[in-house]
């Protein structure tokens, strides 16, 4: 046997469910080729092997995966396609490995006892004494003339688009990111800064993580009275 589950071509939705491997033949637990998956409320997925990969199957549908916030524990690897990594979403759930790449903008995994890794969030900056779960949530809430900071090193940020007078204090971390902006269909920058305002990026670095390298064209697209400095502008992964 080499799959317990195998989804080809329809959309599978999972709940409540034990998907348990205790031999040593299964490649697979779940093979997703096609079709949408959401690995729901309460589902536990247990393996010495490969708990589900996301992977494109010749002329199928491309596949979507979600597993929902409030997932069990799934034990086992997670194999994802490189050019659909973008179509994979932790939102929660407890991984016997960290999966930050794959979780939503502001959500990391974290491991209290070095044995399991839990899907919370944790804020990204700050204005002030106020904090904010991305960074573009930051840029949305601040006004004209204000700092944001970042808090911590990001390894799956969203690209953000700049349309105020403002400097980003990157505080010595590097923001990674793993989805772009833009125009409708063009959502390749890192980030986006329009015309007609003053921005400032210091103090730390900003690249594309390797895994989401297909998705960017250009790290920093500047329409802007731009200052950069002590910067980090790393555009090895720009590969679109």
């Amino acid at each position: 046997i080499s799959t317990v589950i195998l989804n080809i071509f329809s959309h599978l939705t999972l709940k409540n469910i034990d998907l348990v491997d205790e031999t040593d033949h299964i490649q697979y637990v779940l093979s997703n080729n096609s079709g949408n998956v959401e690995i729901g409320e309460g589902t536990n997925i247990k393996t010495d092997a490969v708990a589900f990969d996301v992977c494109k199957y010749a002329s199928y549908e491309v596949p979507v995966v979600t597993v929902a916030e409030d997932a069990g524990r799934i034990e086992g690897k997670i194999e994802v396609t490189p050019v659909i990594a973008n179509n994979l979403t932790i939102n929660g759930g407890i991984y016997s490995a960290d999966y930050t790449d794959y979780c939503p903008d502001g959500l990391v995994c974290i491991t209290p006892d070095n044995t399991e890794y839990y899907v919370v969030e944790v804020p990204v900056a700050k204005i002030e004494g106020e904090t904010y779960p991305t960074l573009a949530a930051a840029v949305e809430a601040a006004t004209d003339g204000q700092t944001i900071k970042l808090m911590r090193e990001v390894r799956n940020g969203y690209g953000v688009k700049i349309e105020k007078d403002l400097t980003i204090d990157f505080a010595g971390y590097t923001y990674q990111l793993k989805k772009g902006v833009g125009s409708t269909g063009t959502e390749s920058n890192g980030l986006q800064i329009l015309a007609g305002n003053d921005v400032t990026l210091k103090n730390g670095a900003l690249e594309v993580n390797p895994i989401f390298k297909y998705y960017f064209y250009i790290l920093v697209q500047n329409y802007a009275n731009l200052t950069v400095k002590d910067m980090n502008l790393d555009g090895a992964n720009l590969d679109k």
